[in-house]
C-alpha cells in the first residue's frame, strides 16, 4: 500500500508558524512583550497569535497534497533565520543602549505647558513616578524659573555624555508611545560629584537650579532646569523600565 509523501513545503510553512505562535505565546505569558510594545497594543498581538493558530491549522491539510513546486524555497530563511534569533534572545530593555544611539532629550517636550496643579502643590516635593512622569517634567522643562529651588525626587537610568561638564550627569527614564521602535528618552540633567557605574539606576533627591546647555545634534542653547541631588541611591533596575504616556 503506497503511502502518500509530506509536502516538504507544507511542512516547513507549518513549523514556521507553529515557531511564531510559540515565540508570541512565551511573550505574552511570561510579560517579556512589554518590553517591545506598549500595553495597549497587547491586544492586538493577541489578535495575530490566533490568526497565525489558525493558518497553521488550514495549513495541516495540505501536508499530504502534491506540491507543484520543485525543492525547497530560500525564501524561507528569511523566517527561520529571525525565528530562530527571537526565540534564542534575551529579553531586556534598551534603555541604555537607545540612550547611547538617540541620546536623551532635555528640552520642553513639544506642546503646549501642561496644567500641573492636579500634580504638584508649590512648596512640596516634586516626586516624578511613572503615572506621572511626563506630564510632570514636561512642566519643568517648560518652566525652569517656577521650579527654582524646588525639591525633587526622580528614578532612572545614569548616562554620561562626552559634551557634560565634570559632574554632569543625565537621570533619565525612555518612554514608549507604541513600540520600540519610536522610543524616547526623557530626562534631566544633574549635579553629582561621586562616580556612578555607566547605567546605573538611581533613586535620587535634589533641588532644582538651572544652567545653560548646548545642544551638541541642533547646536541649540538655552537655560535648562539641573537637578543639584543631594541624596543618592543605587536601586536595582526595575521590572519594566519604560514609561508609558
Amino acid at each position: 500500500m503506497r503511502k502518500d509523501k509530506i509536502n516538504i513545503e507544507a511542512l516547513i510553512e507549518l513549523v514556521i508558524l507553529i515557531g511564531f505562535s510559540y515565540l508570541i505565546y512565551q511573550l505574552l505569558e511570561s510579560g517579556n512583550i512589554l518590553y517591545y510594545i506598549h500595553p495597549k497594543m497587547t491586544k492586538y498581538v493577541l489578535f495575530a497569535l490566533i490568526a497565525l493558530i489558525m493558518l497553521a491549522l488550514f495549513r495541516i491539510r495540505d501536508l499530504f497534497k502534491t506540491s507543484h513546486q520543485s525543492g525547497v524555497k530560500l525564501h524561507y530563511l528569511m523566517f527561520i533565520l529571525p525565528l530562530i534569533l527571537a526565540l534564542m534572545l534575551e529579553h531586556q530593555s534598551i534603555s541604555s543602549s537607545s540612550a547611547d544611539i538617540r541620546g536623551v532629550n532635555l528640552d520642553a517636550i513639544g506642546g503646549p505647558a501642561p496644567n500641573i496643579s492636579t500634580y504638584y502643590n508649590i512648596g512640596k516635593r516634586v516626586v516624578l513616578e511613572p503615572s506621572n512622569y511626563v506630564t510632570l517634567l514636561s512642566e519643568i522643562l517648560y518652566s525652569v524659573d517656577k521650579y527654582h529651588g524646588s525639591e525633587l525626587e526622580i528614578e532612572g537610568f545614569v548616562f554620561k555624555e562626552p559634551h557634560l561638564a565634570e559632574g554632569q550627569i543625565i537621570i533619565s527614564r525612555t518612554i514608549i508611545s507604541c513600540c520600540v521602535a519610536d522610543a524616547e528618552n526623557i530626562g534631566i540633567l544633574s549635579y553629582w560629584q561621586e562616580q556612578l557605574p555607566d547605567n546605573a539606576w538611581v533613586r535620587a533627591v535634589g533641588t532644582i537650579q538651572s544652567t545653560d546647555y548646548t545642544n551638541p545634534k541642533s547646536g541649540r542653547n538655552g537655560v535648562v532646569p539641573m537637578l543639584v541631588i543631594q541624596e543618592l541611591e543605587i536601586i536595582p533596575e526595575p521590572d519594566n523600565p519604560y514609561i508609558y504616556p
